[in-house]
């Protein structure tokens, strides 16, 4: 397991064990152990003479959804549990965007890392228009059409981009057919970075 414990297991199905053999209800094990935080499915089955067989499939957090609810790597959203998570990107859009969102993140994500970023979050709007925040705080406006096309071409002079201004880029707007709109982060003054120093 990597999110369920033993303990949790154990808790739930030992009650339900005192009746021996026969009376052990596996239909109420089965629902209790469905209701523990990270549970995707469970199946519950005796063995002949002393043993109960409890197979639980946790889901695989992919990321943060709408902050409330996490995304499983199978495109499952589910409640977000109240406790201490690992860093995940965040998803904003539908539930029926979900199978959608997660197939775009797995498609861009290594582009991105193929030159030193990661995806922090991804948004679709409910008219399909797509918009992204990578690690390093730059917003990528993309659009709804052609998007894989503007994303490739982009993150393909990024580097090139990069070398050209060392100033901190901080928004792309790439709807447009033959090229990207910039925004950059203004240079300090020098007073602004003699007062930082």
């Amino acid at each position: 397991f990597h999110f369920v414990t033993p303990e949790q297991v154990q808790n739930v199905t030992v009650p339900y064990l005192n009746g021996g053999f026969f009376a052990v209800d596996l239909n109420s094990i089965n629902q209790k152990l469905g209701n523990l935080n990270w549970v995707e499915q469970v199946e519950v089955r005796k063995k002949w003479p002393d043993t109960l067989v409890v197979q639980i499939k946790e889901y695989r957090p992919i990321a943060l959804w709408n902050t409330k609810h996490m995304l499983a790597e199978e495109g499952s959203v589910f409640t977000r549990p109240n406790i201490k998570l690992p860093v995940l990107p965040q998803f904003n859009g539908q539930e029926l965007q979900a199978q959608e969102m997660l197939s775009f993140y797995q498609k861009s994500q290594p582009l991105f890392r193929a030159v030193g970023l990661s995806i922090a979050t991804v948004s679709l709007s409910e008219r399909n228009a797509w918009r992204v925040q990578l690690s390093d705080g730059l917003v990528l406006e993309i659009g709804r059409n052609d998007v894989d096309l503007r994303l490739a071409r982009f993150i393909l002079l990024l580097p090139k981009i990069r070398r050209e201004d060392p100033r901190q880029l901080m928004h792309a707007d790439l709807r447009y057919t033959n090229g990207f709109a910039l925004v950059w982060q203004d240079k300090p003054s020098p007073a602004e970075t003699q007062a930082a120093g």
